[in-house]
């Protein structure tokens, strides 16, 4: 801003404080009326220097976002998912019945989710819920049996136990490499559901009752490739998702109860089908005394 614009600014302002003081006045709100004056503040506007201008107005930053991308309807239950949720509570194992011969439960409950999960994925059959507690269901077991990440040794387990039903033909490296890729973002729709949830982790699974109504939006890709594992852009999601109503949709009590259910369902299963597996080299921890419980996973195991 060049000299002639300042010295008009100065001269404005000190003859309206010298007036305001005349005239017995607190206030000096008349200048901002003054065309030459405003003139004068949009050039120094036009000046400052972006980081100024944030801080003048912070709001600025998070404007676009708003603008450039809408925000989703509100989150409604559709009329066959209350049908089903009310057969589901009847029958928990209904849930795993829908659309297939036999249950996750039965056989080997490893191999029974493979299958299923590779089945739902290759028909692309629209089964988002069951798919969805699928994946976290492997993130669950890589958390139960790895005392770290999911490393070489907790695949090649999982893919031991697929391999030697002889449920499903493909190469090792395949299923290995799906056990990976699900177990990932099972850990990521974990990790929201806790973030939205009343997580307790000694207590139960209840938190997982977000997986049935989650919008349809918030497909694998999203969770992987846009959702981001921490930070502002994080809670703008959290925040939509609330207001979209994720947790005042009917039926919520009911859904939280169903999630823990089938979960507990599901790894009772899986406590009996390995009791007498022992540890491979030390690597898997023991089903037993409630240290089963899936921790939330910190931000570096997400990525």
């Amino acid at each position: 801003m060049g000299i002639t614009e300042s010295k008009i600014l100065q001269v404005k302002l000190a003859a309206a404080c010298s007036d305001a003081e005349d005239n017995g006045r607190n206030q000096v709100l008349h200048v901002l009326s003054d065309k030459q004056f405003i003139d004068c503040l949009a050039i120094l506007w036009r000046n400052l220097p972006d980081r100024s201008k944030k801080q003048i107005n912070p709001v600025s930053r998070t404007r676009p976002k708003h603008t450039q991308k809408a925000e989703k309807g509100s989150i409604r239950l559709p009329e066959p998912l209350k049908k089903n949720l009310i057969q589901w509570q009847g029958d928990h194992k209904s849930f795993w019945n829908i659309q297939r011969a036999h249950s996750p439960s039965e056989s080997c409950p490893i191999t029974a989710v493979y299958h299923e999960l590779t089945k739902i994925e290759v028909q692309n059959s629209g089964d988002v819920i069951r798919m969805r507690f699928l994946k976290v269901f492997f993130h669950h077991l890589k958390v139960r049996f790895c005392a770290t990440n999911l490393g070489l040794d907790a695949v090649e387990w999982m893919t031991r136990k697929v391999i030697s039903a002889e449920a499903y033909q493909a190469e090792k490296d395949e299923i290995s490499t799906k056990i990976r890729n699900w177990a990932l973002v099972g850990s990521r729709y974990d990790s929201l559901c806790r973030d939205i949830g009343e997580y307790n982790v000694a207590q139960d699974y209840t938190y997982l009752g977000t997986l049935i109504r989650l919008p349809d939006d918030f497909t694998d890709r999203y969770m992987l490739k846009e959702l981001r594992v921490k930070g502002c852009d994080r809670e703008e999601v959290l925040d939509s998702l609330a207001r979209r109503g994720v947790g005042k949709v009917d039926h919520v009590a009911e859904m939280d109860r169903l999630a823990n259910d089938i979960f507990l369902k599901l790894w009772e299963s899986i406590d009996s089908s390995i009791t007498d597996e022992a540890p491979h080299e030390g690597m898997f921890v023991s089903l037993k005394g409630g240290q089963w419980k899936a921790r939330a996973p910190s931000a570096s195991s997400l990525t």
